[in-house]
């Protein structure tokens, strides 16, 4: 018996990708993508953050370095982090909860990536806040200026449970 197999023709589907978090529990190492955008008439840029959970301490201790990625979104033509103060760890105005300390906050790699050590030695759940800032160029420059930086506050949550 012969299985008959059909072919459909499919319509080009535009896919969004939205934000992610993967984590490396061997390296102790979090990484983040974040969607920067800029909507038709904005004049802010619109970040889409990945809810991220900082574990409690895992075989290399308690110290996890997040690497926040940006990735280009609708209405940009380039987005970076700024030389300074890309991620501000709390966020400005806010405290961060007890047994958690932030270090070695800077740029990563390549203009695009920021990262943080962590250290979370939280003995339940809390969460804190961090301020992002990102430059990006407009792909139209209408009245806005070439660059457009913005500060968002998104939230980290820390837990004393380790990936496992």
């Amino acid at each position: 018996m012969h299985a008959a197999a059909r072919i459909q023709q499919v319509e080009d589907v535009e896919t969004t990708t939205g934000p992610t978090v993967t984590y490396d529990s061997t390296n102790q190492t979090i990484a983040a993508t974040v969607i920067v955008s800029l909507p038709s008439g904005a004049e802010d840029l619109v970040y889409d953050t990945p809810l991220i959970g900082i574990p409690g301490p895992g075989e290399l201790g308690p110290r996890w370095t997040v690497f926040w990625n940006l990735q280009l979104g609708d209405g940009l033509s380039s987005v970076s982090f700024p030389a300074s103060d890309g991620i501000v760890v709390p966020a400005t105005g806010t405290t961060l909860p007890p047994h958690v300390t932030p270090s070695g906050s800077q740029m990563g790699a390549s203009s695009t990536q920021w990262q943080v050590t962590i250290e979370n030695t939280v003995t339940g759940a809390n969460s804190f806040n961090y301020d992002i800032t990102a430059v990006g160029t407009p792909v139209q420059v209408s009245t806005l200026a070439s660059f457009t930086t913005t500060t968002h506050d998104p939230t980290i949550v820390v837990t004393k449970d380790p990936i496992g």
